[in-house]
């Protein structure tokens, strides 16, 4: 193969991968416990903090502090990757059994209703939202514009949960 197609072959898979890279930014918080796909954050990576609740606000910062144990009943419904758990200190302004998202590296949010809009670095912007299924919680990351989920991470509870998620959001590959 020519060397320029070799050239353009790997500009297309770096510019395909781009966007699940910057995606890596965005996990979820849990009883002091952060969940992301990204297995190489060091002590000391800040997050900001998106709570679940009605109107988010966005917290600054708690800070990864180690490993944490894994939990057995965290997914990444997306890619089935592994998820790594991240023990992590919270704001004293934060209650300690806060949830919600967490977002690593640079990063601007906008409130849109229920959920937030973040421009991740490099300009990839997701909307931020939380939905319930029969099994638990989800989060979702979907790309602005297209809707294309970059992001589902989820828990899941030995209880029932009023479901609130759409059958699109569920789906392996949605968009």
């Amino acid at each position: 193969m020519p060397p320029r197609v070799i050239r353009a072959l790997i500009l297309l898979v770096a510019l395909a991968t781009a966007a699940l890279a910057h995606a890596q930014q965005v996990g979820f918080i849990s009883n002091g416990v952060y969940y992301s796909v990204n297995p190489q954050l060091a002590n000391g990576t800040t997050l900001q903090i998106v709570p679940d609740v009605d109107h988010p606000a966005v917290q600054c910062c708690a800070t990864i502090s180690g490993r944490a144990h894994a939990n057995p009943n965290v997914f990444d419904d997306l890619r089935d990757r592994a998820v790594t758990a991240y023990a992590i200190k919270l704001p004293p302004a934060l209650d300690k059994d806060v949830s919600g998202f967490g977002v690593t590296g640079e990063a601007h949010f906008a409130h849109v209703g229920k959920t937030a809009d973040a421009t991740l670095e490099g300009g990839l912007m997701v909307r931020l939202a939380t939905c319930t299924s029969g099994e638990g919680v989800h989060y979702l990351g979907k790309r602005i514009g297209d809707g294309k989920t970059l992001v589902h991470l989820s828990q899941h509870f030995d209880a029932d949960f009023e479901p609130t998620c759409s059958d699109a959001d569920l789906e392996p590959s949605a968009k």
